[in-house]
């Protein structure tokens, strides 16, 4: 619903209106203007009952390409301004929940604005990213990819992003002039590539923080004793994977060849070997934060001690994952290294692709 001002109020280029509770026993709704004669305040009610609530007059504003105007959403009063230029709507479009402003300078079929109005605020749609996430492990190692489009949505200073598919896939097809009525993209939404490197953590979940290779280097400088081979069991097990040659090894720290209390692995080439620590699957929902559900995978994690420490790296690695895994259901290696069990968590993908993790 558009309200109109009395006519005094539409002359006047620089106002600014004021609104206060109705329970305050002093109204402080006021009128102010540059020049020297003071303009009384006109009520909002006061307003609505001098403007003629017919079509022609609701779309007066939206004809002349002045934004600043108080409007009734959900039945909460909302000024919408625009503080750069101004812009006539050429189109509302309904997309699910949300309702699309496609806005022109020139009044034809060049749009240089998408606004999404929303209950509280009204961002401008700014960008369409093609997001690539690579994770990658502690050994530098890439393993699953992530790829999703998302909107990168502008109000005042702030940025946030969108990854509404119904959304996404409207300004997608505006880009590309796939839509029915013929409008172009004047600038209104720039297309960004975006790839990001992320790493799996000891939880179970992401973070944006790079991986460390460092440690390989110093366990190829270092020496630990794992244990014996057990008699009658080979020093080595070879498994070729996707990302590399793996050699595995079982050892035994009591004499007992009934039971193996260390398993390592060996990327062959990195002269390093390292104690298995643990096996982790986690179920990790990605969001924006807002409306926008990006999905949900699953990561298959590989803990290893580093050497002469305590301290666990992650890797990623398919094959060698389920390759130790089968290894769990040989009960002589219960002892060897931890199957945790599934972890959840939800990931917040935010501008530029930050990501942070937090546990459900």
């Amino acid at each position: 619903m558009t309200i109109s001002p009395v006519s005094n109020l539409v002359k006047t280029n620089n106002y600014h209106v004021h609104f206060t509770s109705k329970n305050n026993k002093k109204p402080q709704n006021s009128v102010q203007n540059s020049s020297s004669a003071g303009l009384k305040a006109v009520p909002v009610m006061v307003m609505m009952a001098m403007s003629p609530l017919n079509a022609s007059n609701a779309n007066v504003f939206d004809a002349a390409g002045n934004e600043n105007r108080i409007e009734l959403v959900n039945g909460i009063q909302q000024a919408r301004r625009n503080v750069k230029k101004d812009y006539k709507l050429m189109k509302e479009q309904e997309i699910g929940i949300n309702t699309l402003a496609l806005k022109s300078s020139t009044g034809d079929k060049k749009i240089d604005k998408i606004q999404h109005y929303m209950v509280m605020y009204s961002p401008a749609i700014t960008e369409y990213n093609h997001v690539t996430l690579e994770i990658v492990g502690d050994d530098g190692v890439p393993g699953d990819t992530i790829a999703f489009p998302m909107l990168t949505e502008s109000f005042s200073s702030d940025k946030m992003p969108e990854a509404n598919n119904e959304l996404c896939k409207f300004v997608k097809d505006f880009m590309d002039g796939k839509n029915k009525d013929g409008f172009v993209n004047n600038g209104a939404v720039k297309e960004k590539f975006i790839n990001k490197k992320i790493r799996p953590d000891l939880n179970g979940s992401l973070q944006n923080v790079p991986s460390r290779t460092d440690w390989i280097t110093k366990g190829q400088q270092e020496s630990e004793d794992f244990g014996v081979t057990p008699q009658g069991m080979p020093e080595r097990i070879g498994l070729f994977t996707e990302s590399g040659f793996y050699a595995i090894s079982p050892y035994s720290t009591d004499g007992n060849n009934e039971t193996f209390e260390a398993i390592t692995v060996n990327r062959v080439g990195s002269g390093a070997e390292f104690k298995v620590a643990g096996l982790r699957t986690s179920k990790i929902r990605l969001t924006t934060g807002g409306s926008g559900e990006i999905g949900t995978i699953t990561l298959n994690t590989i803990e290893l001690y580093k050497r002469n420490s305590k301290e666990k790296a992650v890797i990623i690695n398919n094959d060698l994952f389920n390759t130790l895994l089968e290894i769990t259901k040989d009960t002589r290696y219960n002892n060897a290294y931890k199957c945790h069990p599934i972890t959840a968590s939800n990931v917040l993908v935010w501008n530029e692709c930050i990501v942070s993790p937090y546990n459900e």
